[in-house]
């Protein structure tokens, strides 16, 4: 059940994202059902994908803290989109390896940050990698 908090900081978010954005439209691939891992191209068969535009900031440097974390490198990047638009777009999570395309560069989603604001999510914070397949 949404909190007062959900109400709030959803909509914060939302608003802090398009402001500080400046918003910008990217091609979200998201995998729905998830396929098998070709090792010998380093791609993913027989999956199915929902690809939709959707807001987010521009690609920000990713952090020294964020560096903890044994699966992010030093040149991946970040972006953040809004609860709001990710529902409005997505009904499902987010996952692992999901594609955004984001002035015309291929990144694949290699970590995901929920950012809950009570309930439910105000944002998400995707660490990205370039390349598709990277």
């Amino acid at each position: 059940m949404p909190t007062v908090f959900d109400d709030k900081f959803r909509a914060l978010a939302k608003k802090l994202i398009a402001k500080f954005g400046p918003s910008q439209a990217a091609s979200y691939t998201h995998i729905t059902a998830a396929g098998a891992m070709d090792d010998d191209t380093n791609t993913v068969t027989g999956a199915t994908e929902d690809v939709q535009l959707i807001a987010t900031t521009p690609l920000l440097a990713i952090k020294k803290l964020d560096l903890n974390n044994k699966t992010l490198v030093v040149t991946d990047s970040v972006i953040y989109i809004s609860g709001p638009d990710w529902d409005a777009v997505y009904g499902s999570e987010p996952k692992i390896n999901d594609q955004v395309s984001l002035n015309g560069e291929d990144f694949r989603v290699v970590e995901i940050m929920p950012l809950n604001s009570g309930d439910q999510m105000a944002a998400y914070k995707f660490f990205l990698r370039r390349g598709s397949n990277a």
